[in-house]
């Protein structure tokens, strides 16, 4: 049978298919553009001149073996953006932890829980999720302390002081009261592994900040965050500590005063990190504890540079941050916490099925709130629950 759709419609829709392949090569050469210059010679001149004057002053270490120790990691994952619902927002969250070591004498085995978050007008579940995840860290310590859980050094993935805006935790707002609710949280956990005599390390994956660069007096010579420009200073197997956090607001405050006069736009990211780093040192108890490093792994097939936050009073810097580098797999993170975040994954097929059934109870329950509020604002965004459009 011949088909009753116009000729020019048919050539229309052909042609709106897709996208032209000299749009796709225009943007990629404005990529590599963008990489190349980002990546000067200029720039690995700079790292050779970071590189030789760091290693004068012995301020590279080099990982030595460390002892076995048995981890303990702690991460959580979460739906973001939320399930947008015509009668708010509907969030899921795992939380999990797992030991991982030769040394690690529990038959406890890992932990995983599911958590469902609703609020009628706002998106809370990336705070939330943030402080379940301090919450269990609180709950494995106190185990620890107990003596019903055994191990050797706490990793987080992500932050362990709160990366919170200055703005947010000044706020009187809902949001406002769980940011310092997570600021404290992050206290209690922090002063809990010091009296349990554990490490505490945070494993910072998206930090794209340039505290490294501030410390050593270039914060305006390169675009490149701390972990890029890093990953050509050091060799694998090394380490550089970037100092304490005061040390560090100490740098971008002298970064402010000597370049905000001339270069006003290019120390913006300077005077918002040093106005968190202000306000963190001056609302929580333990940020002036707090160490940052970053370090270079040799198994990781990138073998980019890796950044942690730290306190420890039990283990020195050299012996935690070697144990860190050795325990490192392919991603160049530590392998607890690469195990964690597999445990942590939130599958379409969950998100599909917990929808249906929280349906099914609040159709129960109210009818008219299941067809009215609980279906998705945007039917479009069938993606979110894993199904395609």
């Amino acid at each position: 049978m011949e088909s009753q759709v116009p000729r020019e419609a048919v050539q229309l829709a052909e042609s709106a298919v897709g996208v032209a392949p000299e749009l796709v090569e225009s943007a990629l050469e404005s990529v590599v553009r963008k990489v190349s210059e980002a990546v000067s010679s200029s720039i690995l001149g700079l790292a050779v001149e970071v590189r030789r004057k760091l290693l004068s002053e012995n301020r590279i270490g080099r990982a030595c073996p460390p002892r076995d120790y048995c981890y303990l990691a702690v991460d959580s994952s979460y739906t973001s953006p939320s399930l947008e619902l015509l009668g708010g927002y509907l969030g899921f969250i795992f939380v999990a932890s797992v030991t991982y070591g030769k040394n690690c004498r529990s038959s406890t085995g890992p932990d995983v829980r599911a958590y469902l978050t609703y609020n009628p007008t706002r998106d809370l579940t990336t705070l939330e999720a943030r402080k379940l995840e301090k919450e269990l860290a609180l709950e494995v310590l106190k185990k620890r302390l107990n003596g019903e859980l055994h191990f050797d050094v706490l990793v987080i993935d992500g932050d362990v002081v709160p990366r919170i805006s200055p703005r947010l935790l000044s706020s009187s707002s809902e949001e406002g009261e769980i940011a310092r609710k997570l600021v404290d949280l992050a206290d209690s956990v922090v002063l809990g592994a010091e009296k349990a005599g554990v490490p505490v390390v945070g494993v910072l994956k998206r930090s794209y900040s340039k505290d490294a660069l501030a410390v050593l007096k270039h914060y305006l010579d390169t675009k490149l965050s701390d972990r890029a420009f890093m990953t050509y200073v050091l060799e694998p197997n090394e380490f550089f500590i970037i100092g304490d956090f005061e040390s560090i607001a100490s740098a971008y405050r002298s970064v402010i005063e000597e370049f905000r006069s001339a270069s006003p736009r290019e120390t913006v990211p300077a005077l918002y990190r040093y106005s968190w780093l202000k306000r963190i040192l001056e609302r929580s108890k333990i940020a002036a504890k707090m160490k940052m490093a970053l370090y270079r792994p040799s198994s990781a097939i990138a073998s980019s540079a890796v950044k942690v936050e730290y306190y420890s009073s039990s283990v020195g810097d050299e012996e935690l941050l070697s144990s860190l580098i050795y325990t490192a797999e392919s991603t160049g993170f530590p392998a607890p916490v690469d195990y964690a975040d597999a445990l942590t994954q939130i599958s379409s097929d969950f998100r599909y099925t917990v929808y249906q059934v929280l349906l099914q109870k609040i159709g129960e329950a109210n009818p008219e709130a299941a067809q009215k509020l609980f279906s998705l604002a945007n039917p479009q965004k069938l993606g979110a629950l894993g199904l395609r459009t």
